[in-house]
């Protein structure tokens, strides 16, 4: 399950210029952060979380994939 939209990462990343990633790009990177958050969670909650993601889940994965972002280019 994806916490974060595609627009969310590139707006954390828009002085980086992520309007040049693609969008498939991007959405591996938020893969990621899920693969690396869902272990974690899942010893103490059911997954998929319910829907709307919890705020601080969304930001976790948000920084994320921020961060393999920055550690990809630069």
């Amino acid at each position: 399950m994806d916490y974060i939209s595609i627009e969310k990462v590139r707006s954390m990343c828009v002085k980086l210029g992520s309007q040049q990633l693609p969008d498939s790009e991007i959405q591996d990177f938020i893969k990621k952060a899920c693969d690396r958050i869902d272990p974690i969670i899942a010893t103490r909650y059911k997954l998929p979380l319910p829907f709307p993601t919890p705020g601080i889940i969304e930001s976790i994965a948000q920084d994320y994939a921020a961060a393999f972002i920055l550690e990809k280019y630069y």
